[in-house]
C-alpha cells in the first residue's frame, strides 16, 4: 500500500518514487494458511490484497487520522495511521470469517444514540458483514448482524462457485436518500449461465436506523459483471457500469421502487471499454 504525496498548489507529484515510511506491506500470508486454502481460493488468496483504504470517523482524544484497510487476500481488515515522521502504522486488525475476502466497505456516520456503521462486502463470500465502529482502539467491532448474501436464495441453493473469479460480489454504495430510508447498493459479477442465463444482478438494502440490513431487492438488465456504482444525488439517479460489453444502465429512485431508464448506453465497440468505477460531478 503507497501513499504518493501531491503538492497542493500545482497539482505535481512532490516525489518521483515514494520515500520508504510512505509504503505499507501488509503481513504475509502463513505457509500453512496458504496450503489449507481451496483451488478455489489459490488466486485471490495467495497473499496480501490491500483492496481499498478509506477514512475512519476521528476517534475521541486521538490526534492520528485513521484508515481502514480491507485485504482481500488475507481476511483481514487493519485499521491504520500515518504521520510525515512515522509514516503507516497498523494499529488494530480485525479477521473476518476464513475465505469471506473482504473488497471493500463503506461508512455510516454516528446518529443521535446510534454509533457509526461499517458495511463491508465479502468477495468470496457475496455476503455483506455489519460492523460498529468503536471508540476504543480496535476500532471496529465484530459483525452485530448475521450476515447477508448479495444473491438471490432461490438462485444459489444448492450451488458451489468453483473457479476463482466465478460468482464474487463486487462495489458498494451507501445512499442516503432525504427524508427517506437510507440504503445500501451491492453489484455481483460473472454468475454461470445455468444461475442466471443472462445477467448478473445488483442488490438494494434498506437500512434500519440501528443500521440493519433489511430484505434486499435483486436487480436484473443491467449486463454481465457489474462493476462500478454511482450515484446522482440531486436527481435520485444510479448508474451501473457493465465490465463485459454491456456499457451502463441508468436508473431513477421513484419512492422505494428502481425504475430503469436505460439499458446498454454507451455500448459497443469504440466507446467506453472496461468501466470500473463511476463518480458523479
Amino acid at each position: 500500500m503507497t501513499r504518493i504525496a501531491v503538492d497542493p498548489e500545482t497539482g505535481l507529484f512532490l516525489h518521483s518514487t515514494p520515500p520508504s515510511q510512505d509504503i505499507l506491506q501488509l503481513p504475509q500470508l502463513l505457509s500453512s494458511v496458504k496450503g489449507t486454502r481451496p483451488n478455489r481460493f489459490e488466486v485471490r488468496q495467495d497473499g496480501p490484497h490491500a483492496h481499498q483504504i478509506i477514512l475512519l470517523p476521528s476517534s475521541p482524544g486521538s490526534e492520528a487520522q485513521e484508515y481502514l484497510v480491507c485485504d482481500l487476500g488475507s481476511d483481514k481488515v487493519y485499521v491504520v495511521t500515518y504521520s510525515e515522521t512515522d509514516g503507516w502504522k497498523i494499529v488494530s486488525t480485525y479477521e473476518t470469517t476464513p475465505r469471506y475476502g473482504p473488497r471493500h466497505a463503506v461508512i455510516r456516520p454516528s446518529y443521535e444514540e446510534t454509533p457509526g456503521v461499517v458495511y463491508i462486502v465479502n468477495e468470496l463470500a457475496s455476503v455483506v458483514t455489519t460492523h460498529h465502529i468503536l471508540s476504543n482502539p480496535t476500532r471496529i467491532s465484530g459483525p452485530v448482524f448475521s450476515p447477508i448474501s448479495t444473491l438471490p436464495d432461490t438462485m444459489t441453493q444448492g450451488y458451489a462457485p468453483e473457479g476463482p473469479m466465478e460468482t464474487i460480489a463486487c462495489a458498494i454504495l451507501l445512499l442516503h436518500h432525504p427524508g427517506g430510508q437510507d440504503e445500501l447498493i451491492v453489484t455481483n459479477r460473472n454468475l454461470p449461465a445455468s444461475i442466471s442465463a443472462e445477467h448478473d444482478p445488483w442488490s438494494s438494502f434498506p437500512l434500519s436506523p440501528t443500521g440493519q440490513l433489511g430484505k434486499p431487492a435483486f436487480h436484473f438488465g443491467a449486463g454481465r459483471h457489474l462493476r462500478g456504482i454511482g450515484y446522482d444525488t440531486r436527481d435520485q439517479r444510479l448508474l451501473v457500469a457493465s465490465r463485459e460489453g454491456d456499457g451502463f444502465a441508468l436508473y431513477k429512485k421513484n419512492g422505494s421502487q428502481w425504475t430503469e431508464l436505460g439499458t446498454r448506453l454507451l455500448a459497443g465497440e469504440g466507446k467506453i471499454e472496461f468501466p470500473l468505477a463511476i463518480d458523479w460531478l
